[in-house]
């Protein structure tokens, strides 16, 4: 009989844990952290930070008065940025979100995972905000967060990580 191994988890760390149990559970997938997952995190991190530039498309600027309220509401000026949870579910892993009245949620929109057969890494965000930028709404212009092409700095990187993950 097998023996069932537990082992005390404590803070984000149990978070982290759960999420991966469940995503495992819900998918079939199995949860992935490396270094490939940094390159791609962090060249979200370039397009939030140019403003859509690095993926190819800048952004639309905000409305005027859109960006009143924002200001008016402590949030800042830049487009495509409230709350952050957008931006932390690509950028970071184990990130929570905020609901919409901005208290901390236990809910993790971000995601990499591998495919059953691990031969695709998938990197992404569930967070329903995404589709409506990427796509725009009728008052608002598609603001794409992921990029047509991954830009070059970020294929070699990716390559280089593959390389050194192999053994080269």
């Amino acid at each position: 009989m097998a023996r069932a191994t537990f082992r005390r988890v404590d803070g984000q760390d149990t978070v982290l844990a759960l999420g991966q149990i469940s995503m495992a559970l819900a998918r079939g997938l199995e949860p992935y952290t490396g270094e490939i997952t940094g390159v791609v995190r962090r060249m979200f991190d370039k397009i939030f930070a140019s403003r859509g530039g690095y993926a190819g498309t800048p952004w639309a600027p905000s409305a005027a008065a859109t960006v009143f309220r924002k200001l008016m509401a402590g949030y800042g000026a830049t487009p495509m940025v409230r709350t952050g949870t957008l931006w932390a579910s690509l950028t970071q892993e184990g990130a929570h979100g905020l609901t919409v009245r901005g208290r901390a949620s236990a809910r993790q929109f971000g995601y990499a995972v591998l495919s059953p057969d691990r031969t695709q890494l998938r990197i992404g965000s569930t967070d329903p905000v995404l589709r409506l930028s990427e796509k725009g709404t009728r008052h608002q212009p598609g603001r794409p967060v992921f990029p047509k092409e991954i830009p070059p700095k970020e294929q070699i990187d990716i390559l280089n990580a593959v390389i050194r993950g192999l053994g080269f």
